[in-house]
């Protein structure tokens, strides 16, 4: 329109905009001709929700391209998404363009696989992935993808590790020794190299740091590049915990180790370490019961000796047994909440493991349980009440293994099957972990 500046009021004039688009000027980028027969007459030239204005003056975006930085999500939906923090620079990159970096945090994960999958783009330690890691004992190590399974390795695992920072998972393979995998962008580890020839007896993560236990060896952390010894004693457990690495070296006691120096918590050899909220809580069998360190000091729990228990949210639910108790000496399943104790239930529980706001619960031949905080619903595999073998949650999928009968999902609604449509998978995983890093 000769009489107008801006005919198609998207913020830039039509001279500036004709010379903007140059010979492309009447290229229809987003199929629309027929309503605006050329660039200069639409004022969205690409139909991704940002006006061509915008996009040329304001964000630096390309009025051509739905998507300019081409990890996965629309523009204007990107910038929705990120709304002030739109030109915030959170990986040091010198992009300071959230709409122009494909991957803000660089944590090897583009922005638009993060939107989808619930883990968030700003941060380098939250990454979405749907990998599942199974031991299938002498059939090797196996990965499940939420579509398909996928043989990694003929070696029987000992232990598998996910490591957040790494970014990978660590594997030891008993004797072959112990190796880190990569995780490339699309979720496959594609890479990996050999750590060490010695056999690992435990591995750990906590912090950016790998810790592993090579027994008479003595303990070491790894941190990417180079490991270093850190105690001659051969531990017999540790536990991260939000003071760094909790360490149970028996008979010399139990020590808390913050990346750099080691801090005595006691004497005394804890049965079992858990970390729960700020704290790490230690299982002293009959002789001191359950027992919290709170990085200062220590405070008794409960005088009785817990089977097992487990970090559930705000609450410690443990295993006393089977029986009913509402008073001490408790009985069953009790939850603990840092100053009540609630009885969930009478049966004795062989494992447990928190979900979310569920907590899994195998009771043995009584089978498998979800609990809600109020009411349990049974999972019952072909309609027939089934003792679970494991359980391992990842995000919004809990993996259960019924052993012989296979390896199952479910959803908080649908118990499913995965393994039955696969011929080369085996059953009868002797471990999972979920490399799940949100």
């Amino acid at each position: 329109d000769p009489h107008v500046g801006d005919t198609d009021e998207d913020g830039i004039n039509d001279g500036d905009e004709k010379a903007y688009w140059d010979t492309d000027w009447n290229t229809d980028y987003d199929g629309d001709a027929a309503t605006y027969p050329n660039n200069l007459l639409d004022p969205d030239s690409d139909n991704d929700g940002l006006g061509d204005g915008d996009e040329i003056n304001v964000y630096g975006t390309d009025p051509a391209l739905v998507d300019t930085d081409n990890d996965g999500i629309d523009d204007d939906a990107e910038l929705k998404y990120w709304g002030d923090n739109w030109n915030m620079n959170y990986d040091g990159d010198g992009t300071a363009n959230n709409l122009l970096d494909d991957d803000a945090d660089n944590d090897g994960y583009l922005d638009g696989a993060e939107f989808d999958l619930n883990s968030d783009p700003a941060d380098p330690y939250s990454m979405p992935t749907d990998t599942l890691l199974i031991d299938y004992g002498s059939d090797g190590l196996w990965k499940y993808d939420g579509a398909a399974f996928t043989k990694y390795g003929a070696w029987d695992p000992e232990d598998i590790e996910a490591w957040p920072w790494y970014k990978g998972m660590a594997v030891d393979y008993g004797a072959e020794g112990l190796f880190l995998y990569d995780l490339n962008k699309n979720g496959i580890f594609d890479d990996y190299d050999k750590l060490g020839s010695w056999d690992p007896e435990n591995i750990e993560v906590f912090d950016d740091l790998m810790a592993v236990d090579y027994g008479t060896n003595g303990l070491y952390k790894y941190d990417g590049t180079a490991f270093t010894k850190i105690g001659a004693w051969d531990p017999e457990d540790f536990q991260a915990w939000e003071g760094g690495l909790g360490v149970d070296y028996g008979s010399h006691g139990l020590y808390s180790y913050n990346g750099t120096t080691f801090d005595q918590v006691g004497t005394a050899n804890p049965e079992a370490l858990v970390a729960w909220k700020d704290w790490l809580v230690m299982d002293y069998n009959t002789t001191h019961g359950l027992v919290m360190y709170d990085g200062v000091s220590t405070h008794p729990l409960g005088a009785w000796d817990p089977e097992d228990f487990e970090a559930w949210g705000d609450l410690l639910v443990i295993d006393y047994g089977s029986g009913v108790a509402s008073s001490p000496p408790y009985k069953g399943l009790m939850t603990y909440d840092g100053e009540n104790w609630d009885q969930i239930g009478t049966w004795d529980a062989e494992g447990l493991e928190a979900w979310g706001s569920l907590m899994a619960v195998d009771f043995g031949t009584n089978g498998g349980y979800v609990f809600d905080g109020t009411s349990y619903t049974e999972l019952k595999p072909n309609n027939n009440r089934t003792d679970p073998d494991t359980y391992e949650p990842a995000g919004d999928t809990l993996f259960i293994d019924y052993g012989t009968d296979g390896l199952w999902t479910y959803d908080g609604t649908t118990l499913d099957r995965i393994d039955d449509d696969d011929p080369l998978c085996p059953v009868n995983a002797e471990d999972m972990e979920a490399v799940t890093f949100d």
